[in-house]
C-alpha cells in the first residue's frame, strides 16, 4: 500500500494530486450532481442507470493517472469496477434487475469515494508522515498498491472496458439532467 511508501513517493503522489486538482474537482462536482439522478434511475428500474458506467470509467481513468511510479490501483477496486462497468442493457435484465444493475451503482460509489478522498488530500501542504492520519489520506493510500505481476490480468481487463450500453459524454449527462428537470417542471 502507498502508506508504506517512502516520503519521496508520497510527495510525488501529492504533486500529482495537486496537478490534477481542478480536473478532479470538476469530475467530483459532476459525480455529486448527477449521481443522485442515476441512483434514482436504479430504484425506478430505468435503463438510464447503465449510463453511469461512462462517468465511472472517466473517474477511474483519472485515478489511474495519479498512481505513483511502481504503484497500481487496488486489485479489489479494479474487480468492483470490472463487475460494474462492463454491462450492456438487455430487456431480460428487468427480471433480475438488482443482480444486473447493482454492480453499476456499487462501482460508481466506490469510484466517487476515492475521488472525494483524492480531492480532499490534494488540499494538504504535505503528505502525512505519521499514522494514524486523516481518513482521506488513509482512503487514498489504500487505493494504490505496489505494482505486482499477479494483478496485471485484472488491470488488462480494466483497460479493455468501454461501457457498451448508452455510453454518453459528460456534456450529454448534463444535457439529460437539464431535460429531466424541464420534464419534471412541466408536469
Amino acid at each position: 500500500m502507498l502508506r508504506h511508501a517512502d516520503g519521496a513517493t508520497r510527495q510525488e503522489f501529492l504533486d500529482k494530486l495537486r496537478k490534477h486538482r481542478s480536473e478532479m474537482a470538476c469530475l467530483l462536482e459532476i459525480a455529486e450532481k448527477n449521481g443522485m439522478h442515476y441512483v434514482e434511475r436504479f430504484y425506478s428500474q430505468s435503463f438510464h442507470v447503465y449510463q453511469l458506467q461512462s462517468l465511472t470509467m472517466r473517474i477511474v481513468k483519472l485515478l489511474q493517472q495519479l498512481a505513483p511510479e511502481g504503484f497500481m490501483l487496488n486489485p479489489w477496486f479494479v474487480e468492483i469496477v470490472i463487475d460494474g462497468c462492463n454491462k450492456e442493457f438487455k430487456v431480460e435484465h428487468n427480471d433480475q434487475w438488482v443482480l444486473h444493475t447493482r454492480p453499476i451503482v456499487d462501482a460508481f460509489f466506490h469510484t466517487r469515494h476515492f475521488l472525494t478522498a483524492a480531492v480532499e488530500s490534494s488540499r494538504d501542504q504535505e503528505p502525512p508522515s505519521r499514522f494514524p492520519c486523516p481518513s482521506s489520506w488513509m482512503t487514498i493510500f489504500e487505493l494504490f498498491w505496489p505494482d505486482e505481476q499477479r494483478f496485471h490480468d485484472a488491470l488488462k481487463r480494466l483497460s479493455e472496458i468501454e461501457p457498451k450500453s448508452h455510453s454518453v459524454s459528460l456534456r450529454q449527462i448534463e444535457w439529460l439532467m437539464a431535460f429531466d428537470d424541464l420534464k419534471i417542471a412541466g408536469n
